[in-house]
């Protein structure tokens, strides 16, 4: 009798044995149903975020790099470092469909006004945003409304882009200094 009390606490502690995964991450996987080690093995890293996703709302993506750290044994900084893209594409491929407007709304510089400018360049979700320039990023938003805009706004894109790259949230004037030397 008590062997079975004692099951789930031992499957908890598969999952707090593991790199990455702290009391907040071990909550929402329970919420997801994702117990045990053997449950996140089976199912892998993007699926089980998307799980932890769809049963708490608002859950990070820095849970989708601590789960793939988890499994290959690294610090979850060094994956989303090195895998961020990867991973965020097999999120997209994979995932139901999310609002990509809120994805990109909850970027630290993306207000709706930037959102509107993101969706005119055609720019729907992240991964997209990563795999841009901030030059031409700006030049194609002058030409495509046919108006010069505020030199600040390429510091934004250059923000933007920068976090959709490697998760780091810098604010857009830290950009401002770039694109002035580039001026130059």
């Amino acid at each position: 009798m008590t062997a079975l009390k004692d099951r789930p606490r031992r499957q908890r502690a598969d999952i707090a044995a593991l790199p990455n995964l702290g009391p907040q991450s071990q909550r929402v996987l329970a919420a997801a149903g994702i117990r045990s080690l053997r449950d996140l093995q089976r199912i892998g890293a993007v699926p089980a975020y998307l799980r932890a996703r769809a049963a708490v709302p608002g859950t990070s993506l820095n849970l989708l790099y601590a789960l793939a750290g988890a499994l290959d044994g690294t610090d979850w900084r060094e994956v989303k470092r090195t895998r961020r893209l990867e991973l965020l594409m097999q999120v997209e491929a994979t995932g139901p469909a999310r609002s990509p407007r809120d994805e990109l709304l909850a970027l630290r510089n993306i207000g709706p006004a930037a959102r509107r400018d993101l969706e005119l360049l055609g720019i729907a979700t992240v991964a997209q945003l990563a795999k841009q320039n901030p030059d031409r990023l700006y030049a194609r938003l002058q030409k495509r409304t046919g108006q010069r805009h505020d030199p600040c706004m390429w510091d934004t894109f250059a923000a933007a882009i920068h976090q959709a790259r490697t998760g780091e949230a810098l604010p857009w004037w830290h950009f401002t200094a770039i694109r002035k030397g580039k001026q130059r």
